[in-house]
Formats: C-alpha cells, sequence, structure tokens
C-alpha cells in the first residue's frame, strides 16, 4: 500500500467510526476518553483501525489471545469499551465472552 492509500482508509475508517459512534466518550480519573478494541493476528487492517482511532483521538485497546478470557473481560470493563474490530473468526468467541458476562 502507498502511503497515499493508508492516508484514505484509515481516514475513511476514522470518519466511519465518529459517525457510528463506534468509541463513545467515557469518564476515567476525571477525563474523558475515547476507546475502541482491537482483536487481531497482525495483519494490516490492525494498522489501518489504529492509524483511523489516532485521527480521531481515540485510543486503542489491544485484546491479545495471549491475555485469556479473564483477562480480556477485565480490560473491556477497565475501559468500558463498546466496540472490538476484529477478525472474522474471532467474532463467535467474542459474542460469546458477552454473552456469558451477562450470566455471572
Amino acid at each position: 500500500m502507498t502511503f497515499k492509500q493508508v492516508d484514505e482508509l484509515s481516514r475513511d475508517f476514522a470518519a466511519g467510526a465518529m459517525a457510528l459512534d463506534l468509541a463513545p466518550e467515557v469518564e476515567g480519573e476525571g477525563k474523558q476518553w475515547r476507546f475502541l478494541g482491537i482483536q487481531s493476528k497482525n495483519r494490516k487492517e490492525w494498522g489501518l483501525t489504529h492509524i483511523g482511532n489516532m485521527k480521531n483521538n481515540t485510543t486503542s485497546i489491544a485484546l491479545y489471545d495471549t491475555l485469556g478470557e479473564e483477562a480480556s473481560k477485565y480490560v473491556i470493563n477497565q475501559t468500558g469499551l463498546s466496540t472490538i474490530c476484529c477478525q472474522g473468526d474471532l467474532v463467535k468467541k467474542i459474542i460469546q465472552m458477552k454473552i456469558d458476562d451477562k450470566g455471572e
């Protein structure tokens, strides 16, 4: 990808994320924050999402497979994440985690 392509795609992602309010403001430590989660193997979409987040002054919250489910839940709850960008094969896992969390 060229620098121009990266800039255009990340800008488009940033505009869409703001229009859909995917990273709403949350209060923490007396400040307003915007968080958006990313769970994926290393790939260009991870980088594009992170750059888009930077354009929106949004903090990227990386969720790694090595964290385990309990640690991931802790991070999600601590940051008030409402959106996680992930690769397709992780969607069911994240949905199940949400379902299990509601049952507790």
